[in-house]
Protein backbone atom coordinates (compact mmCIF):
# COMPACT_ATOMS: atom_id res chain seq x y z
CA UNK A 1 0.00 0.00 0.00
CA UNK A 2 1.14 3.56 -0.70
CA UNK A 3 1.01 4.78 2.88
CA UNK A 4 3.66 7.52 2.80
CA UNK A 5 2.69 10.27 0.34
CA UNK A 6 1.93 13.95 -0.15
CA UNK A 7 -0.67 15.49 -2.49
CA UNK A 8 -0.95 19.03 -3.78
CA UNK A 9 -3.52 21.21 -2.05
CA UNK A 10 -4.33 22.89 -5.34
CA UNK A 11 -6.21 21.16 -8.11
CA UNK A 12 -5.81 21.84 -11.82
CA UNK A 13 -8.16 21.74 -14.80
CA UNK A 14 -7.72 20.26 -18.25
CA UNK A 15 -9.76 22.34 -20.69
CA UNK A 16 -10.67 22.11 -24.33
CA UNK A 17 -10.84 24.79 -26.97
CA UNK A 18 -13.50 22.82 -28.79
CA UNK A 19 -17.03 24.23 -29.10
CA UNK A 20 -20.37 23.04 -30.42
CA UNK A 21 -23.48 25.07 -31.22
CA UNK A 22 -26.93 24.80 -32.72
CA UNK A 23 -30.41 26.26 -32.39
CA UNK A 24 -31.74 26.69 -28.86
CA UNK A 25 -35.14 25.39 -29.97
CA UNK A 26 -36.23 23.12 -32.82
CA UNK A 27 -39.82 22.68 -33.98
CA UNK A 28 -40.90 19.06 -33.81
CA UNK A 29 -40.16 17.30 -37.08
CA UNK A 30 -37.85 20.04 -38.40
CA UNK A 31 -34.28 19.43 -39.52
CA UNK A 32 -31.51 21.32 -37.73
CA UNK A 33 -27.79 22.01 -38.04
CA UNK A 34 -25.12 21.47 -35.40
CA UNK A 35 -21.88 23.40 -35.95
CA UNK A 36 -18.52 22.80 -34.30
CA UNK A 37 -14.97 24.10 -33.91
CA UNK A 38 -12.31 21.65 -32.83
CA UNK A 39 -8.72 22.88 -33.30
CA UNK A 40 -7.29 19.65 -31.88
CA UNK A 41 -9.36 17.41 -34.14
CA UNK A 42 -8.62 13.70 -34.38
CA UNK A 43 -9.99 10.95 -36.58
CA UNK A 44 -12.19 9.49 -33.84
CA UNK A 45 -14.25 12.64 -33.18
CA UNK A 46 -18.00 12.43 -33.74
CA UNK A 47 -21.23 14.20 -32.76
CA UNK A 48 -23.90 12.55 -30.63
CA UNK A 49 -27.40 13.68 -29.67
CA UNK A 50 -28.63 12.67 -26.22
CA UNK A 51 -31.44 13.32 -23.79
CA UNK A 52 -30.18 16.04 -21.48
CA UNK A 53 -30.06 13.74 -18.43
CA UNK A 54 -28.14 11.01 -20.26
CA UNK A 55 -24.51 10.28 -19.50
CA UNK A 56 -22.63 9.93 -22.82
CA UNK A 57 -20.13 7.63 -21.13
CA UNK A 58 -22.84 5.19 -20.00
CA UNK A 59 -25.87 5.81 -22.26
CA UNK A 60 -26.39 5.23 -25.97
CA UNK A 61 -26.92 8.23 -28.22
CA UNK A 62 -30.25 8.95 -29.90
CA UNK A 63 -28.60 10.02 -33.18
CA UNK A 64 -24.95 10.32 -34.18
CA UNK A 65 -22.73 11.40 -37.05
CA UNK A 66 -19.12 11.62 -38.06
CA UNK A 67 -17.75 15.13 -38.32
CA UNK A 68 -18.46 14.94 -42.06
CA UNK A 69 -22.20 14.26 -41.76
CA UNK A 70 -22.44 10.49 -42.19
CA UNK A 71 -22.05 7.33 -40.13
CA UNK A 72 -20.35 5.46 -42.95
CA UNK A 73 -17.16 7.56 -42.99
CA UNK A 74 -16.38 7.72 -39.27
CA UNK A 75 -12.67 7.04 -38.67
CA UNK A 76 -12.06 6.93 -42.42
CA UNK A 77 -8.95 9.03 -43.04
CA UNK A 78 -9.63 9.20 -46.77
CA UNK A 79 -13.27 10.30 -46.87
CA UNK A 80 -13.37 12.09 -43.51
CA UNK A 81 -9.96 13.18 -42.17
CA UNK A 82 -9.87 15.13 -38.86
CA UNK A 83 -12.15 18.17 -39.12
CA UNK A 84 -11.20 21.37 -37.31
CA UNK A 85 -14.56 22.99 -38.05
CA UNK A 86 -17.78 22.29 -39.88
CA UNK A 87 -21.43 21.38 -39.43
CA UNK A 88 -23.76 18.39 -39.52
CA UNK A 89 -27.41 18.43 -40.62
CA UNK A 90 -29.83 16.15 -38.78
CA UNK A 91 -32.86 15.42 -40.95
CA UNK A 92 -35.35 12.73 -41.89
CA UNK A 93 -33.54 11.65 -45.05
CA UNK A 94 -30.27 10.04 -46.08
CA UNK A 95 -27.62 9.86 -44.79
CA UNK A 96 -28.86 7.71 -41.93
CA UNK A 97 -27.86 9.27 -38.58
CA UNK A 98 -30.23 7.28 -36.38
CA UNK A 99 -29.28 5.18 -33.36
CA UNK A 100 -31.64 4.66 -30.39
CA UNK A 101 -34.41 6.73 -32.00
CA UNK A 102 -35.89 7.11 -35.45
CA UNK A 103 -36.65 10.44 -37.08
CA UNK A 104 -38.12 12.74 -35.90
CA UNK A 105 -36.40 12.95 -32.49
CA UNK A 106 -38.75 12.81 -29.54
CA UNK A 107 -39.58 16.19 -27.97
CA UNK A 108 -37.84 17.41 -24.84
CA UNK A 109 -34.57 18.82 -23.57
CA UNK A 110 -31.59 17.37 -25.48
CA UNK A 111 -27.87 17.96 -25.81
CA UNK A 112 -25.49 17.77 -28.73
CA UNK A 113 -22.03 16.56 -27.76
CA UNK A 114 -18.70 16.68 -29.56
CA UNK A 115 -17.24 13.29 -28.76
CA UNK A 116 -13.80 11.72 -28.67
CA UNK A 117 -13.26 8.02 -29.34
CA UNK A 118 -16.20 5.79 -28.37
CA UNK A 119 -17.77 7.61 -25.44
CA UNK A 120 -15.78 10.59 -24.17
CA UNK A 121 -17.63 13.95 -24.42
CA UNK A 122 -15.41 16.98 -25.03
CA UNK A 123 -18.15 19.61 -24.94
CA UNK A 124 -21.98 19.57 -25.01
CA UNK A 125 -24.65 22.14 -25.80
CA UNK A 126 -28.26 21.87 -24.62
CA UNK A 127 -31.27 22.56 -26.84
CA UNK A 128 -35.00 21.85 -26.86
CA UNK A 129 -37.10 19.94 -29.37
CA UNK A 130 -40.57 21.38 -29.00
CA UNK A 131 -43.73 19.35 -28.60
CA UNK A 132 -46.06 19.06 -31.57
CA UNK A 133 -48.15 22.23 -31.75
CA UNK A 134 -51.32 22.42 -29.68
CA UNK A 135 -54.42 21.24 -31.55
CA UNK A 136 -52.60 19.69 -34.49
CA UNK A 137 -53.42 16.10 -33.55
CA UNK A 138 -56.97 16.83 -32.40
CA UNK A 139 -57.82 18.65 -35.65
CA UNK A 140 -56.55 15.76 -37.79
CA UNK A 141 -58.83 13.03 -39.13
CA UNK A 142 -58.41 9.34 -39.87
CA UNK A 143 -61.10 6.86 -40.90
CA UNK A 144 -61.57 3.70 -42.91
CA UNK A 145 -63.52 3.92 -46.15
CA UNK A 146 -65.73 1.02 -45.08
CA UNK A 147 -67.11 -0.14 -41.75
CA UNK A 148 -66.73 -3.80 -42.65
CA UNK A 149 -64.05 -5.79 -44.51
CA UNK A 150 -63.71 -9.46 -45.26
CA UNK A 151 -60.66 -11.40 -44.09
CA UNK A 152 -57.69 -10.65 -46.39
CA UNK A 153 -59.44 -7.65 -47.97
CA UNK A 154 -57.41 -4.45 -48.32
CA UNK A 155 -58.20 -1.90 -45.59
CA UNK A 156 -58.38 1.59 -47.11
CA UNK A 157 -57.89 4.56 -44.77
CA UNK A 158 -58.37 8.28 -45.46
CA UNK A 159 -56.49 10.90 -43.44
CA UNK A 160 -56.02 14.66 -43.18
CA UNK A 161 -53.51 16.59 -41.05
CA UNK A 162 -53.04 20.37 -40.70
CA UNK A 163 -49.26 19.99 -40.47
CA UNK A 164 -47.43 17.26 -42.40
CA UNK A 165 -44.58 15.59 -40.49
CA UNK A 166 -42.11 13.03 -41.82
CA UNK A 167 -42.66 9.43 -40.65
CA UNK A 168 -46.24 10.03 -39.54
CA UNK A 169 -47.89 6.61 -39.54
CA UNK A 170 -51.35 5.02 -39.50
CA UNK A 171 -51.95 1.88 -37.48
CA UNK A 172 -54.67 -0.70 -36.91
CA UNK A 173 -55.70 -1.68 -33.36
CA UNK A 174 -58.21 -3.90 -31.69
CA UNK A 175 -60.99 -1.46 -30.90
CA UNK A 176 -60.50 -1.75 -27.13
CA UNK A 177 -56.74 -1.10 -27.27
CA UNK A 178 -56.69 2.49 -28.59
CA UNK A 179 -59.02 5.49 -28.53
CA UNK A 180 -58.96 9.26 -28.18
CA UNK A 181 -59.37 9.22 -24.38
CA UNK A 182 -55.91 7.70 -23.90
CA UNK A 183 -52.78 9.72 -23.13
CA UNK A 184 -50.75 7.52 -25.50
CA UNK A 185 -51.39 4.59 -27.79
CA UNK A 186 -49.53 1.24 -27.83
CA UNK A 187 -47.71 -0.40 -30.72
CA UNK A 188 -50.17 -1.12 -33.56
CA UNK A 189 -51.00 -4.52 -34.97
CA UNK A 190 -50.32 -3.35 -38.52
CA UNK A 191 -49.29 0.04 -39.87
CA UNK A 192 -48.01 2.05 -42.85
CA UNK A 193 -46.42 5.47 -43.30
CA UNK A 194 -49.08 8.02 -44.17
CA UNK A 195 -47.11 9.72 -46.95
CA UNK A 196 -45.36 6.64 -48.38
CA UNK A 197 -48.22 4.13 -48.04
CA UNK A 198 -45.71 1.43 -47.06
CA UNK A 199 -43.48 0.25 -44.21
CA UNK A 200 -40.19 0.54 -46.11
CA UNK A 201 -40.19 4.33 -46.51
CA UNK A 202 -38.50 6.10 -49.42
CA UNK A 203 -34.85 6.26 -48.35
CA UNK A 204 -31.89 4.07 -49.30
CA UNK A 205 -29.96 3.86 -46.02
CA UNK A 206 -32.90 3.19 -43.68
CA UNK A 207 -36.68 2.74 -43.68
CA UNK A 208 -37.66 6.38 -43.08
CA UNK A 209 -40.37 8.11 -45.11
CA UNK A 210 -39.02 11.57 -45.92
CA UNK A 211 -42.08 12.47 -47.97
CA UNK A 212 -44.90 14.38 -46.31
CA UNK A 213 -48.63 14.54 -47.07
CA UNK A 214 -51.41 16.66 -45.60
CA UNK A 215 -54.10 14.27 -46.87
CA UNK A 216 -54.43 11.02 -48.71
CA UNK A 217 -55.46 7.37 -48.65
CA UNK A 218 -53.35 4.45 -47.51
CA UNK A 219 -53.96 0.75 -48.05
CA UNK A 220 -53.10 -1.86 -45.46
CA UNK A 221 -52.90 -5.41 -46.78
CA UNK A 222 -50.68 -8.41 -47.39
CA UNK A 223 -48.37 -6.75 -49.92
CA UNK A 224 -46.04 -5.64 -47.13
CA UNK A 225 -43.36 -7.53 -45.29
CA UNK A 226 -45.02 -7.71 -41.89
CA UNK A 227 -41.74 -8.14 -39.96
CA UNK A 228 -42.24 -4.62 -38.59
CA UNK A 229 -45.79 -5.39 -37.46
CA UNK A 230 -46.82 -7.02 -34.20
CA UNK A 231 -49.12 -9.48 -35.99
CA UNK A 232 -49.29 -11.26 -39.32
CA UNK A 233 -51.58 -10.78 -42.30
CA UNK A 234 -54.45 -11.34 -42.72
CA UNK A 235 -55.93 -9.80 -39.58
CA UNK A 236 -58.30 -12.11 -37.77
CA UNK A 237 -62.06 -11.54 -37.60
CA UNK A 238 -62.67 -8.93 -34.89
CA UNK A 239 -63.56 -5.28 -34.33
CA UNK A 240 -60.80 -2.75 -35.01
CA UNK A 241 -59.97 0.94 -35.04
CA UNK A 242 -57.38 3.03 -36.95
CA UNK A 243 -55.16 5.71 -35.41
CA UNK A 244 -52.69 8.21 -36.85
CA UNK A 245 -49.51 8.99 -34.87
CA UNK A 246 -47.23 11.99 -35.36
CA UNK A 247 -44.62 10.57 -32.98
CA UNK A 248 -42.40 7.84 -34.35
CA UNK A 249 -40.77 7.03 -31.01
CA UNK A 250 -42.53 5.59 -27.99
CA UNK A 251 -44.47 6.99 -26.13
CA UNK A 252 -46.91 7.82 -28.93
CA UNK A 253 -48.57 10.79 -27.22
CA UNK A 254 -49.64 12.88 -30.23
CA UNK A 255 -52.27 10.96 -32.20
CA UNK A 256 -55.84 10.86 -33.45
CA UNK A 257 -58.01 7.75 -33.61
CA UNK A 258 -61.15 7.14 -35.62
CA UNK A 259 -64.37 7.41 -33.64
CA UNK A 260 -65.91 4.68 -35.78
CA UNK A 261 -64.70 1.11 -35.50
CA UNK A 262 -64.71 -1.41 -38.33
CA UNK A 263 -65.21 -5.15 -38.47
CA UNK A 264 -63.26 -7.85 -40.22
CA UNK A 265 -65.54 -10.76 -40.99
CA UNK A 266 -65.20 -14.27 -42.38
CA UNK A 267 -66.05 -14.59 -46.04
CA UNK A 268 -69.51 -16.13 -46.31
CA UNK A 269 -69.66 -19.39 -48.28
Amino acid sequence: PYEEFICSEDTFDITTTASISGPSEVDFGSEFIVSYNNPDAVLSNWIGLYNVDSDPVEDDELFWSSMCGSQEDWENSTTCPPQASGSVTFAGMDPDLESEEQWPPSPGLKKACLMYDDDIPLVCEEFTINELGTGIASSSTVETLELSYEVNETISVDFTVPVAIQNTWIGVYNSSDANNTMSSIPEPLAWVYAACNNVAGDQTENNDCAATASSGTVEIDGRFDADRWTTGWPLLPDTYRVCLSFYNNDPYEEFICSEDTFDITVVSS
